[in-house]
C-alpha cells in the first residue's frame, strides 16, 4: 500500500471513530430523535460554512463533481426544514444556535455562506486547483472575519456547568 493510501485511511477512520463519539455523546445527552437531529444540523454547518470540498480534500477520494453540490444542497434544505418545522431545536446546542443566527442575518453572513460555496462550484465547472486554492483562502479569512464574534458568544452562552 502506498503511504498516502495508509494516511487516507487512518484519517477516513479517525474521523469516523470521532463522528461516532460526538453522535453517540448528542444521543445520550438529548435522546435518540433530538440527537441524531442535533448531530445532522452540526453536519450541515460544517458542509455550509467551510469552504473546502467536504471529503474529497480531507480523504483524497475521488468523489463524482456533483457530490458536493449535492452536500451542500442537503446541508442547506435540512437547515432551511428544521428552521421552518422545529426551530426550537437550534437552541439546544452551541453550534446549531451559530447555525440559527448566521442563516437568519443576512448581512453579512450570507456573503460567509456565498464565500463558502464558491469554491465549491468554482472547482465542480472548473477543475482549476489555483484558482480553487485562492477561493478556498479568501472564503476562510471571510469566515474567520466575519463569525468569530457570534462563534465566541454562542459558545459562552451554552457553557455547562458553574
Amino acid at each position: 500500500m502506498k503511504p498516502t493510501t495508509i494516511f487516507s485511511a487512518l484519517n477516513f477512520s479517525l474521523t469516523l471513530a470521532l463522528a461516532f463519539l460526538l453522535g453517540g455523546s448528542l444521543i445520550a445527552h438529548y435522546g435518540a430523535l433530538r440527537g441524531a437531529h442535533i448531530g445532522v444540523l452540526l453536519w450541515a454547518l460544517i458542509v455550509l460554512f467551510t469552504p473546502l470540498p467536504n471529503g474529497r480534500s480531507l480523504f483524497g477520494i475521488r468523489a463524482p463533481g456533483w457530490l458536493d453540490p449535492a452536500m451542500w444542497c442537503s446541508a442547506l434544505s435540512v437547515t432551511l426544514a428544521s428552521l421552518w418545522l422545529t426551530p426550537k431545536i437550534f437552541y439546544k446546542h452551541a453550534g446549531t444556535h451559530l447555525l440559527h443566527y448566521l442563516i437568519t442575518t443576512p448581512n453579512p453572513y450570507w456573503l460567509v455562506l456565498v464565500a463558502c460555496a464558491l469554491p465549491m462550484l468554482v472547482r465542480t465547472r472548473h477543475n482549476s486547483k489555483a484558482v480553487h486554492l485562492v477561493l478556498v483562502l479568501l472564503a476562510t479569512g471571510v469566515t474567520i472575519a466575519l463569525a468569530y464574534k457570534p462563534f465566541i458568544i454562542m459558545l459562552n452562552s451554552h457553557r455547562m456547568g458553574p
